[in-house]
């Protein structure tokens, strides 16, 4: 059953691809096998139209896995988990999933599995919902797991923007973005890789120059 699954799936038919997947889920007896299955379940939902129901389908095949399963294959069911919840939550607008991928990400790291994709969602979650004193927290792990990078200079900018956009006109001091804004850049030219671009340093960059201009730096 799951090898016609791969076979089906190779050639475009997901509609058999996923019953046969479904089909040795049932049947194998084979921890290992029946991740296989679950995950190929999962990528199915997750490659096609993106849909409130194919990412609820998502969350409920991974949260009975993880149910179900050994804990050696907790860590690949919890990302897939995760990354289900963060789609749902983008789909639906709805804030409770993404609260839900971020108690999943810290479990992650909880159990030593954490890396430096696991700490970045976890950033970009807390931005997305103002959830400043996490984010600042975050950051600072990261910082001392990872030392000098400046993507986490780029995420402490964004955040020090939004903090200052927060406040009222006469209160706002950007001095605090200008140095985590210059040691991102500095790093960035440093670190970064031939034909590198990051949209979002570019946008930071747009940024300072308009600050400059306008006569808040």
């Amino acid at each position: 059953a799951y090898i016609n699954g791969e076979i089906a799936y190779a050639r475009g038919d997901v509609v058999e691809a996923d019953q046969c997947f479904e089909k040795a889920l049932e049947l194998a007896d084979d921890d290992y096998l029946r991740m296989r299955a679950c995950l190929m379940r999962v990528r199915i939902r997750a490659e096609g139209e993106q849909t409130k129901e194919g990412c609820m389908e998502r969350v409920e095949l991974l949260l009975a896995a993880d149910e179900e399963l050994p804990e050696q294959y907790e860590n690949v069911i919890l990302e897939e988990l995760a990354q289900a919840y963060i789609d749902l939550a983008n789909i639906t607008g709805e804030k409770e999933p993404d609260l839900l991928a971020v108690s999943t990400l810290q479990k992650i790291i909880e159990k030593g599995w954490g890396s430096y994709l696991t700490h970045q969602n976890l950033v970009i979650l807390y931005q997305k919902h103002q959830m400043f004193a996490e984010e600042q927290a975050q950051l600072d792990v990261m910082q001392d797991l990872y030392g000098e990078d400046y993507r986490i200079y780029k995420y402490r900018s964004l955040m020090e923007v939004a903090i200052q956009n927060e406040k009222d006109n006469s209160e706002r001091s950007y001095e605090t973005f200008r140095e985590y804004y210059l040691r991102a850049e500095e790093l960035y030219q440093e670190q970064k890789k031939e034909n590198q671009s990051d949209a979002q340093m570019q946008a930071l960059a747009q940024l300072y120059q308009d600050m400059i201009d306008g006569g808040w730096l």
